[in-house]
């Protein structure tokens, strides 16, 4: 059978855009990124070797806990930033072949939206390639502002039995993150049939991350004892940093959609995509595991609205970096502001189970003196709470038809509520051509 003349030079722009511009998987700095911050919060707390006659030099280095904060921390970071949504593979310009005519004619009066799928197909025969990059520059985590500084509490490993006194001093780290993201995505579909379309979506990841952690001893149990705990440069305080950053193919995404039902300006659809561990997942740019999304899609036009409606719940692979199963929902609409100009609304959803979260807690740190006289005192820090962490996500967003079947399209993220990792503001563009 000769192959269509619209999936080769689809394809062909795909092969060329991605072997052109994306560099095989490649990391700077001192590791790999997955494992930059436990590194930096835990295994560079080293002390001075203490004149007492006991080393104390390695007595707050937790680096072989994984149930420790800072790992927990770690581990929700990375999991997040490992599957950032894209956005949709779908052209703006959908067609139907008018039979008595001989003609397509256009089958919807609006562009679509960028962040969500319409039950409508491209058309038989049709091909749409496209091209999108969202840069983010993470501002905050559970509430918490990432470059203000999160602070994190070492309590001192068992040394003796029983308990020396000395082992009531704490360290207390703040940590001042930087995380930013550049997605490229390079994505093309085409419509096999009139109810059919199968689509492609290959990105391509930068992720980068800066850490500064200021450290300082909490002489709760050795007021007045400076030598027994120190820092190597003689005094109560240390400041450590790091950073790294990665590039790379990220996991590659393949989205059939199946209309089972039409009406005006939409219908109901039945669609999947399938997630392909392709990415680095030591380096962020991947989640290391395969995974499958089953979706049911629904929309329609009422005028000059188009509201639309996604329902899907993924079904994660297992691997250290993945999030696991995911139940995710879009609703929102878009409105024929024009001819040549779409502009669109959305709320994503994003129900991330079994996570678990990272909730403000105060904790007591008992301790006691040389002397033997007890004391306690109270601090703030993170703490794991079992559950499901909800990410609930706004777009707004226009498209624009340059010429032709060209659009240029331009859409802003932006949290609407501070669960998890989170920008205030994630801008995105993008082109598409239908042909």
């Amino acid at each position: 059978m000769q192959a269509n003349p619209r999936v080769s030079v689809m394809f062909v722009c795909l092969a060329l855009a991605v072997f052109s511009c994306a560099p095989s998987a490649f990391a700077q700095g001192s590791g790999m990124i997955e494992e930059l911050l436990p590194d930096l919060l835990l295994n560079r707390v080293v002390l001075a070797p203490s004149t007492t006659g006991v080393d104390h030099s390695a007595h707050f280095r937790q680096d072989a806990d994984p149930t420790s904060l800072p790992f927990v921390f770690n581990d929700a970071l990375v999991a997040q930033l490992a599957r950032i949504p894209l956005g949709s593979s779908s052209g703006g310009f959908t067609f139907r072949f008018d039979a008595a005519a001989g003609t397509f004619t256009r089958s919807t009066p609006t562009f679509g939206p960028s962040f969500a799928e319409r039950a409508v197909t491209i058309g038989k025969g049709k091909a749409t390639f496209g091209f999108s990059v969202q840069r983010a520059t993470y501002d905050g985590f559970e509430g918490k502002d990432l470059d203000g500084g999160i602070k994190f509490y070492l309590r001192h490993l068992d040394s003796t039995t029983p308990p020396a006194f000395y082992e009531g001093d704490v360290v207390e780290e703040t940590l001042h993150l930087n995380v930013d993201t550049a997605m490229s995505t390079f994505f093309g579909s085409y419509g096999i049939t009139d109810r059919l379309d199968i689509a492609v979506a290959v990105p391509i990841a930068n992720i980068s991350m800066h850490a500064d952690v200021d450290t300082r001893i909490l002489r709760l149990a050795t007021q007045g004892s400076s030598d027994i705990h120190r820092f190597p440069n003689g005094t109560d305080q240390a400041t450590f940093n790091d950073s790294g950053s990665a590039s790379g193919i990220g996991d590659v995404l393949l989205r059939p959609k199946y209309v089972f039902a039409n009406a005006n300006g939409g219908g109901l659809a039945g669609g999947v995509e399938v997630r392909l561990p392709t990415g680095d997942p030591d380096n962020l740019l991947g989640t290391g595991a395969a995974a499958a999304t089953p979706m049911l899609i629904a929309s329609a036009q009422y005028g000059r609205y188009s509201p639309h409606f996604n329902l899907g719940y993924t079904f994660a692979g297992r691997h250290h970096t993945a999030l696991g199963n995911e139940f995710q929902y879009t609703v929102g609409t878009e409105f024929e502001a024009s001819p040549r100009l779409t502009v669109s609304g959305d709320v994503i959803g994003r129900v991330l189970r079994d996570s678990g979260r990272l909730v403000d807690t105060t904790t007591t740190l008992a301790f006691q003196s040389a002397a033997g006289i007890p004391g306690a005192t109270t601090v703030q820090e993170l703490a794991f709470q079992d559950g499901n962490l909800n990410v609930v996500t706004g777009v707004v967003g226009a498209k624009v038809n340059l010429f032709g079947t060209f659009l240029l399209s331009g859409n802003v993220l932006f949290p609407l509520k501070k669960s998890g990792l989170y920008d205030h503001l994630t801008p995105v563009i993008g082109i598409d051509y239908t042909f």
